[in-house]
């Protein structure tokens, strides 16, 4: 039976403090003043060196019996530390290997795995020792389309945490798709040692988002050509409504406004489609900024003069930047949507572009001063099919796409995307591109 150091100091202490109190006594008895105020120093120093050494000593003892306390905490009467880090060495690999998920260790650049559970060898079909083998990383074994993406999303995740989804190939041929998260480790000091994460197989959640993807992306290409026929002949019957009655009029700029809505939504829809499957490319070139927003806005000239919106444009005469034309149109075009949809009538829309010859960019912003967006749904902004509050109140229509659309395809051409607003007073939304190729 060990005795410790602490026990030792108390049980002297106690000793000395009752001799101390009895000396002290029969100094009282006989009035011998000197003994007493020796013996009471004493005491006053042996309580101050008590008061310091035995937390100290106390303090000590814990972190020497932390293993104790731990063991007692989960239940494990066993007192020696060994024992205990081996109790938790079996309780996570029995967590390991009884779980479909994939628990890894990888080196700092997150490619080498120096730890897998043993799920990896079932969903990979092969084992770190053989990849160890053919001097591979599990990169290696990502889908040949798939490499590039996953190697940029972890070379940057030195700093940050992961979530990516990606194709593998088994040895045995199969492809499956697996969702992959991960973060880096750092030490006290704040050096990067190593990245932890999880993987899991999502191949049959993937097939049917992806069965859904086509079949949106198949209906959508069907409603495209009988919207495009009726989209002609409604500019066809625009050019000449001398004869027309009022009320004939009004129906036109209905069904007019209704094409425009249609196509948008149709266009999000195909957009939306196109980046869930990742088949959307960038084919750049100098864009003239001032004639894309004159086009943009004479696109939706008739939804914004049915609510009498003063719209104007705020652009240099020589503005361009490299980008891809299309996507960027897509982008402008749902924020001006946007703007005239949660602006209420007689309302004012700002369309501009600034340079920053510095940063050697353009940036073309969209304003408004409509309903807003609620400062408990900025955050959500610009997730798939969200809506604000305030937005499905005044418009029940919307899709829920546009803005998601346009943070995706500003991520792919390399742009930046910002937004800021109060309820009730407007909203700004700011796109910054680069002028010139990089």
């Amino acid at each position: 039976m060990k005795i410790s150091i602490t026990t030792v100091v108390v049980a002297v202490s106690t000793t000395v403090a009752l001799f101390g109190g009895h000396i002290v006594i029969v100094s009282a008895q006989l009035e011998d003043r000197t003994t007493l105020f020796t013996v009471a120093g004493l005491l006053i120093v042996l309580s101050w060196g008590a008061a310091w050494i035995i937390p100290k000593l106390l303090s000590e003892s814990l972190e020497e019996h932390s293993g104790i306390l731990r063991a007692l905490l989960i239940g494990n009467d066993d007192r020696n530390g060994e024992d205990n880090e081996d109790y938790d060495s079996q309780t996570f690999r029995h967590l390991a290997e009884n779980v479909n998920e994939v628990f890894w260790v990888a080196d700092q650049t997150g490619k080498k795995m120096q730890y897998a559970s043993p799920a990896f060898e079932k969903i990979w079909g092969k084992s770190l020792e053989v990849l160890e083998e053919q001097d591979k990383n599990w990169i290696d074994t990502i889908h040949i389309n798939d490499q590039e993406n996953v190697s940029a999303v972890v070379a940057k995740s030195t700093n940050d945490s992961f979530d990516i989804e990606f194709r593998i190939i088994r040895a045995d041929g199969v492809v499956r798709w697996i969702r992959n998260r991960g973060f880096p480790v750092r030490n006290d000091k704040g050096k990067l040692t190593s990245m932890v994460g999880i993987a899991e197989d999502i191949t049959e959640s993937k097939v049917v988002e992806l069965a859904k993807t086509e079949f949106v992306s198949l209906a959508s290409h069907q409603l495209r050509t009988p919207l495009s026929t009726l989209k002609w002949a409604i500019e066809v019957l625009s050019e000449s409504t001398t004869n027309f009655s009022d009320t004939q009029k009004r129906l036109l700029d209905n069904a007019q406004a209704a094409m425009v809505r249609m196509g948008e939504t149709i266009n999000a829809m195909l957009t939306a489609s196109r980046i869930q499957s990742q088949q959307i490319s960038m084919q750049a070139k100098n864009v003239d900024v001032k004639k894309m927003l004159n086009k943009i806005l004479q696109t939706y000239k008739i939804q914004s003069d049915k609510k009498s919106h003063t719209v104007k444009i705020e652009c240099p005469d020589e503005c361009f930047v490299y980008t891809d034309e299309n996507m960027l149109t897509e982008i402008i075009s749902n924020l001006l949507s946007n703007a005239i949809h949660y602006t209420q009538d007689k309302g004012a829309i700002t369309l501009s572009a600034k340079e920053n010859k510095e940063t050697d960019t353009v940036t073309i912003g969209v304003s408004d001063n409509g309903i807003g967006i609620p400062k408990e749904d900025q955050s959500m902004l610009f997730s798939k099919l969200f809506r604000g509050k305030n937005a499905m109140l005044m418009d029940t229509n919307g899709t829920g796409l546009g803005l998601y659309v346009s943070k995706s395809l500003t991520d792919v051409i390399g742009g930046k995307i910002s937004f800021k607003s109060e309820e009730n007073k407007g909203t700004s939304f700011d796109i910054e591109l680069p002028i010139s190729e990089r």
